[in-house]
């Protein structure tokens, strides 16, 4: 319960602030990312595969926010994958760095899956007992994509579950 009134005031103070933007290493603040989900990974017996950007890249957001992003698509693919390995692959063009986030999932291509970003929204139970799903992480990505400006887009394709954010170098 506790987890559930922190999550709903951390979204709420998302929604209501002003956002301060910085310089920040994508590839430091994303290996800061994995080294702190590393006891969950160990916990779940999950491997987080990487495919890194080949050069350091910095764009401006807000470190603390991008990193309360990257734990939550992080947490949720622990918590729903259907297989061991989750897999990270990074990419860049002239206006935006894209992540994808993508691993094996049970949910057919015709799920409604739009569904994700909503509040509370938990299709399933996790798969992992060690983790448990409020249906808020995603809300709380919702809620920073659309106040920094992030694209993402959720998918599903061939048994696979991808998570897509561009972030612009740009502010």
């Amino acid at each position: 319960m506790n987890d559930i009134v922190n999550r709903m005031l951390k979204l709420s103070q998302l929604e209501q602030r002003e956002i301060k933007r910085e310089a920040v290493s994508i590839n430091k603040l994303w290996s800061e990312t994995v080294n702190e989900s590393t006891p969950a990974l160990n916990l779940t017996q999950h491997q987080l595969q990487t495919i890194r950007l080949e050069k350091e890249t910095v764009i401006f957001a807000e470190a603390e926010v991008l990193r309360l992003l990257f734990d939550n698509i992080v947490s949720n693919s622990l918590k729903y994958a259907s297989s061991k390995t989750i897999t990270a692959t990074w990419s860049q063009t002239t206006t935006d760095v894209t992540l994808v986030l993508s691993n094996q999932t049970t949910l057919s291509e015709d799920f409604p899956i739009n569904k994700l970003w909503d509040a509370f929204y938990t299709h399933e139970p996790s798969r992992n007992e060690a983790l448990s799903g409020t249906g808020l992480g995603l809300a709380i990505v919702a809620a920073i994509s659309e106040a920094h400006g992030y694209r993402t887009k959720i998918a599903i394709v061939d048994g696979h579950f991808s998570f897509i954010l561009h972030l612009p170098i740009k502010a």
